[in-house]
């Protein structure tokens, strides 16, 4: 979290949603778990959201200058559907490197 104080570059935060409302208020939701108010504050100067979906990644614009992804996101249910995970984790990872070449991003995955 210190990195980010006087960080220059922008933040992009992909999130699972119906609008930009729904985003913010699920990204600040999960800050404010887990930060003080203090460090929420600091970090939000750097954050945008990108409202989307692992399931439609072509209707997602990107912002050009992206020089890295870090990949979090994953269905971790403990049951369900095989192929609803094989859809989100599996094929969702594979749309995400696809997006992390087609931008020549340095492409970080985080995995549960």
């Amino acid at each position: 979290i210190e990195a980010l104080q006087g960080y220059s570059h922008r933040i992009y935060c992909f999130i699972r949603a119906d609008n930009e409302e729904i985003a913010w208020y699920k990204l600040m939701t999960n800050l404010n778990d887990y930060f003080s108010e203090e460090t929420v504050e600091m970090m939000l100067s750097n954050i945008e959201v990108i409202v989307g979906d692992f399931e439609c990644m072509d209707d997602v614009v990107l912002p050009e200058n992206m020089d890295t992804i870090i990949h979090a996101g994953a269905r971790t249910d403990h049951f369900g559907d095989d192929d609803e995970f094989e859809k989100v984790n599996v094929q969702g990872t594979v749309d995400v490197i696809r997006l992390a070449q087609q931008h020549h991003a340095r492409l970080i995955y985080v995995s549960t």
